[in-house]
Order: C-alpha cells, then structure tokens, then sequence
C-alpha cells in the first residue's frame, strides 16, 4: 500500500505479505496484448456469425419457392466467395484495421 494515502495505486500491487511491490512494464505489455487479442478474437468471432447469417438469408431470399433446391449451393458459393474476398482485402488493403468490415451489403427494410 502506498504509505500516504494506504490506496494502491496502478503501478504497484500487494503480495501476500501485504508489502507493495512494483509491476513489470513487461508483465503489463503482457496484459495488454492478451486484452487486445482477446478483443480481437470476439469481435472476429461476432463478425463472422453476422456474415453467415446474411448469407443464409439472401440465399433464402434469392431463391424462393421452385428455386429453393438452389439454395444450399448459393450458401457454399457465397461463403466461400466471401472468404476469399476477405482474405484478399486483408492481405492487399493500406488500412488494415478497415480490412474486412462485411463484404456484402446490408439487406434494405422492405417498410422503408
């Protein structure tokens, strides 16, 4: 604890004898790109649940009724497509963290 104000502050932690001990700069880089990846690795994951859900729903929509036997094959040949887009765009792109946002456009309100 800090000897003043008995807070601990940001930089220093207890250890289990109650004594303040410095953090590492090392151990707090450690910290952050385990936060970032982990960020990374949801927001991929959130991403791509979207992009699938949008593929099915246009393939269902794109193919209605006598057409619906051509649905599974649309499905396949969007997302593979859509991986092969994006993975185009990540690697070819100048600004990577804008790489690969949705590759398909939003599906329009029919109410609008």
């Amino acid at each position: 604890m800090n000897d003043r104000s008995g807070i601990l502050t940001p930089s220093r932690v207890a250890t289990a004898s109650g004594t303040p001990r410095p953090r590492s700069r090392a151990r707090l880089r450690a910290i952050g790109v385990v936060r970032d990846a982990f960020k990374d690795v949801v927001a991929g994951l959130v991403s791509s649940i979207v992009l699938i859900a949008n593929i099915v729903s246009f393939g269902a929509l794109m193919f209605p009724g006598e057409l619906a036997h051509g649905v599974p094959i649309a499905i396949w040949a969007m997302l593979i497509g859509s991986c092969i887009a994006g993975t185009w765009i990540a690697l070819r792109t100048s600004l990577p963290p804008l790489a690969t946002a949705s590759i398909l456009p939003p599906v329009p309100c029919s109410c609008c």
